[in-house]
């Protein structure tokens, strides 16, 4: 049986691999492309914009994106990240209370720009306000295609269309959907370009809700300028060696010794600052 299962197979992959797997382990390899400028069937020739790499073991959860040298490593048992920057020669520890308590001031600044657009209403700030209010409260027509595993979430100017795969080992659903929750507060606090987590929360919930694992995400943007990004997800229900490397030297790379620490204060200051391209 194959090693892994990309979007051509990814829905009788997951079904029939998964009867045995633990939560344990558990490897998610994503193309991210742009098809913001693709025209019908050339969606094969968009650009690849980013590439990580998630490996679930022993509990924790490491997310590594090569172009940004950077490795986030979630901990959920002590609800806490560290995230690795090898292009600083350093490495920052947030708990999830203190990104939690950022993000509350990061919708207190969303709800303040929402208001000063309300008070301007010919400002020609249509666009941005629509934004702003979904992101603050999304409200999406929710649809499945229970056929084609399709999932689809839509407001005016902004869509998700989610390819589906159904898996009988809940545990590998309960633990992907816990850390995407937790990885899009993260992204909405560090890099100064990520939407808040709302959005994606609710797809979270609707693949929560039917037990399902996401094979490709697009996502669908019109406010002035078009922002088409899809998602490509390859699901592998084991690790082989060279992942266990990488975990192992990850793990060494979490001391004073090898990298410098830094306080996350410090190292959104470096993303804000142009030290860091964005995720």
């Amino acid at each position: 049986m194959p090693r892994s299962w990309s979007v051509g197979m990814g829905i009788f992959g997951l079904l029939l691999a998964a009867s045995s797997v633990s939560a344990q382990e558990l490897r998610v390899y994503t193309r991210t492309v742009d098809l913001s400028d693709s025209k019908p069937g050339d969606e094969g020739r968009a650009p690849v914009v980013a590439r990580s790499l998630t490996l679930f073991h022993a509990g924790k959860v490491y997310d590594y994106i090569e172009s940004l040298r950077e490795v986030t490593i979630y901990d959920p048992a002590h609800r806490r990240f560290f995230v690795i920057q090898d292009s600083l020669g350093a490495y920052a520890e947030v708990t999830q209370d203190e990104v939690r308590r950022f993000l509350g001031l990061a919708e207190d600044k969303v709800r303040e720009l929402t208001g000063d657009l309300v008070r301007q209403p010919d400002s020609g700030g249509s666009a941005a306000l629509d934004l702003l209010q979904l992101q603050l409260r999304p409200q999406f027509e929710v649809r499945y295609d229970e056929s084609a595993r399709r999932l689809r979430l839509q407001a005016p100017r902004f869509q998700y269309d989610v390819v589906c795969a159904s898996t009988p080992q809940l545990a590998a659903v309960d633990a992907y959907l816990k850390y995407a929750d937790a990885i899009a507060e993260l992204n909405a606090v560090l890099h100064p370009h990520s939407l808040l987590p709302g959005p994606r929360w609710q797809v979270n919930q609707e693949l929560r809700q039917r037990q399902m694992l996401p094979v490709s995400v697009r996502r669908r943007m019109e406010y002035g300028r078009v922002s088409d990004l899809q998602s490509l997800h390859e699901w592998a229900w084991k690790l082989d060696e060279h992942d266990r490397k990488l975990i192992t030297h990850w793990e060494s790379q979490l001391s004073p010794q090898k990298l410098r620490p830094m306080s996350f204060k410090q190292l959104q200051q470096s993303v804000l600052g142009g030290g860091l391209a964005q995720r």
